[in-house]
Protein backbone atom coordinates (compact mmCIF):
# COMPACT_ATOMS: atom_id res chain seq x y z
CA UNK A 1 0.00 0.00 0.00
CA UNK A 2 0.98 3.06 -1.19
CA UNK A 3 2.09 5.68 1.82
CA UNK A 4 0.28 9.15 2.53
CA UNK A 5 2.65 12.28 2.33
CA UNK A 6 1.88 15.01 4.69
CA UNK A 7 3.10 18.81 4.12
CA UNK A 8 5.17 18.55 7.01
CA UNK A 9 6.68 14.99 7.70
CA UNK A 10 7.80 12.01 5.93
CA UNK A 11 5.98 9.43 4.07
CA UNK A 12 3.60 7.37 6.23
CA UNK A 13 2.48 3.73 6.07
CA UNK A 14 1.60 3.76 9.90
CA UNK A 15 -1.05 0.88 10.45
CA UNK A 16 -0.50 1.26 13.84
CA UNK A 17 -3.64 -0.55 16.00
CA UNK A 18 -1.36 0.01 19.22
CA UNK A 19 -3.42 2.85 20.95
CA UNK A 20 -2.92 4.79 24.40
CA UNK A 21 -5.49 2.25 25.98
CA UNK A 22 -7.18 -0.62 24.38
CA UNK A 23 -10.06 1.70 22.46
CA UNK A 24 -6.93 3.03 19.81
CA UNK A 25 -5.65 6.20 19.61
CA UNK A 26 -7.50 9.16 20.90
CA UNK A 27 -9.83 11.33 18.41
CA UNK A 28 -10.16 15.02 19.39
CA UNK A 29 -11.04 18.18 18.17
CA UNK A 30 -8.56 20.55 19.49
CA UNK A 31 -7.72 24.35 19.69
CA UNK A 32 -4.80 26.76 19.29
CA UNK A 33 -4.01 30.06 19.77
CA UNK A 34 -5.58 32.01 17.21
CA UNK A 35 -8.71 29.98 17.94
CA UNK A 36 -7.73 27.82 15.34
CA UNK A 37 -9.42 24.32 15.20
CA UNK A 38 -8.51 21.42 13.79
CA UNK A 39 -9.25 17.71 13.98
CA UNK A 40 -6.39 15.22 15.98
CA UNK A 41 -5.87 11.64 16.89
CA UNK A 42 -3.26 11.44 19.09
CA UNK A 43 -0.12 8.81 18.28
CA UNK A 44 1.31 6.80 20.83
CA UNK A 45 4.39 5.35 19.56
CA UNK A 46 6.36 1.94 20.22
CA UNK A 47 7.54 1.64 23.61
CA UNK A 48 11.05 1.98 22.02
CA UNK A 49 10.29 4.96 20.47
CA UNK A 50 8.03 6.52 22.77
CA UNK A 51 7.02 8.73 20.84
CA UNK A 52 3.51 10.73 22.02
CA UNK A 53 2.34 13.03 19.13
CA UNK A 54 -0.87 14.21 17.14
CA UNK A 55 -1.77 14.08 13.51
CA UNK A 56 -3.83 17.35 12.69
CA UNK A 57 -6.11 17.90 10.23
CA UNK A 58 -8.13 21.05 9.22
CA UNK A 59 -10.26 22.77 6.41
CA UNK A 60 -8.02 25.56 4.46
CA UNK A 61 -10.87 28.14 3.98
CA UNK A 62 -8.75 29.51 1.40
CA UNK A 63 -8.93 26.66 -1.29
CA UNK A 64 -11.52 24.73 0.87
CA UNK A 65 -9.47 21.54 0.82
CA UNK A 66 -8.30 19.30 3.85
CA UNK A 67 -4.76 19.87 5.30
CA UNK A 68 -2.84 17.76 7.42
CA UNK A 69 0.27 18.10 9.42
CA UNK A 70 2.04 15.18 10.86
CA UNK A 71 4.04 14.64 14.25
CA UNK A 72 2.93 17.88 16.00
CA UNK A 73 2.35 18.74 19.90
CA UNK A 74 -0.59 18.70 21.57
CA UNK A 75 -3.34 21.18 20.99
CA UNK A 76 -3.56 23.57 23.77
CA UNK A 77 -7.27 23.28 24.37
CA UNK A 78 -9.04 19.60 24.05
CA UNK A 79 -12.50 21.19 23.10
CA UNK A 80 -14.41 17.39 22.72
CA UNK A 81 -12.50 14.20 22.58
CA UNK A 82 -14.81 12.40 19.90
CA UNK A 83 -13.63 8.17 20.66
CA UNK A 84 -10.97 6.17 19.40
CA UNK A 85 -10.07 4.90 16.34
CA UNK A 86 -7.46 1.90 15.52
CA UNK A 87 -5.62 2.31 12.54
CA UNK A 88 -3.63 5.58 12.15
CA UNK A 89 -3.02 5.19 8.21
CA UNK A 90 -6.53 4.26 7.74
CA UNK A 91 -7.71 7.32 9.66
CA UNK A 92 -5.58 9.71 7.40
CA UNK A 93 -6.89 8.52 4.59
CA UNK A 94 -10.75 8.76 5.55
CA UNK A 95 -9.64 12.61 6.32
CA UNK A 96 -8.02 13.33 3.71
CA UNK A 97 -10.49 12.05 0.91
CA UNK A 98 -13.82 13.73 2.24
CA UNK A 99 -14.43 16.44 0.74
CA UNK A 100 -15.51 19.79 2.41
CA UNK A 101 -18.98 20.35 2.56
CA UNK A 102 -20.62 23.15 0.49
CA UNK A 103 -23.54 25.00 1.87
CA UNK A 104 -24.81 26.54 4.66
CA UNK A 105 -23.44 25.54 8.37
CA UNK A 106 -19.51 26.15 9.65
CA UNK A 107 -17.42 23.89 7.04
CA UNK A 108 -15.58 22.60 9.78
CA UNK A 109 -18.19 21.11 11.99
CA UNK A 110 -19.73 19.81 8.82
CA UNK A 111 -16.73 18.27 7.34
CA UNK A 112 -15.73 16.38 10.78
CA UNK A 113 -20.06 14.79 10.87
CA UNK A 114 -18.87 13.54 7.28
CA UNK A 115 -16.04 12.25 8.50
CA UNK A 116 -17.50 10.55 11.62
CA UNK A 117 -20.42 9.07 9.83
CA UNK A 118 -17.68 7.79 7.15
CA UNK A 119 -16.02 5.51 9.64
CA UNK A 120 -19.48 4.70 11.22
CA UNK A 121 -20.74 3.61 8.20
CA UNK A 122 -17.40 1.70 6.98
CA UNK A 123 -15.00 1.32 9.79
CA UNK A 124 -17.28 1.00 12.78
CA UNK A 125 -15.15 -2.19 14.20
CA UNK A 126 -12.87 0.28 14.22
CA UNK A 127 -14.25 3.46 16.26
CA UNK A 128 -15.29 3.61 19.87
CA UNK A 129 -17.19 6.42 20.22
CA UNK A 130 -16.81 8.86 23.51
CA UNK A 131 -20.21 8.96 24.73
CA UNK A 132 -19.29 12.18 27.05
CA UNK A 133 -17.83 14.19 24.31
CA UNK A 134 -17.43 17.58 26.10
CA UNK A 135 -14.08 17.70 27.95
Amino acid sequence: MNGIRGNDGPENTDHDSTGPNSNGHLVYIGMEPGDRISLRIHIRGSSTARVSRDRKFFVNQQSMTIGYNNNVSRALTAVAELGWFKDIGLFTQICRAQPVPIGPGIAFDNWVSEVLATIVAHHNALWRHNDGTLV
